[in-house]
């Protein structure tokens, strides 16, 4: 039996190495935010904390701005399932499930 599947010459492929954008940078120039970010600490009153809680904060500082209210929309009274995108800590979608 004849084996039909053919085999590419090596001819037929062309490489370019400049057609592509992908590769272009190296494994540390990604990296590079990335550890920026692990390091970044906030200092207060002689204590480190992570930058994460920042965005309790923020939330506390909406609750109050909105009197208490976590969500501004027509059916926020009657919502039974929500989706939380990018809320940040998820403190947010804890109070809202309360």
């Amino acid at each position: 039996m004849a084996d039909h599947a053919q085999q590419p010459a090596a001819e037929d492929f062309e490489t370019d190495d400049g057609a592509s954008s992908i590769g272009d940078s190296s494994a540390t120039d990604s990296l590079a935010s990335l550890r920026s970010s692990i390091l970044d600490y906030r200092r207060e009153n002689g204590r480190t904390y992570h930058r994460m809680s920042d965005g309790n904060m923020t939330h506390h500082l909406w609750v109050l701005t909105w009197e208490d209210s976590l969500c501004n929309c027509p059916k926020k009274d009657g919502a039974k399932r929500v989706l939380d995108v990018g809320t940040g800590t998820g403190i947010w979608a804890l109070d809202y499930g309360n």
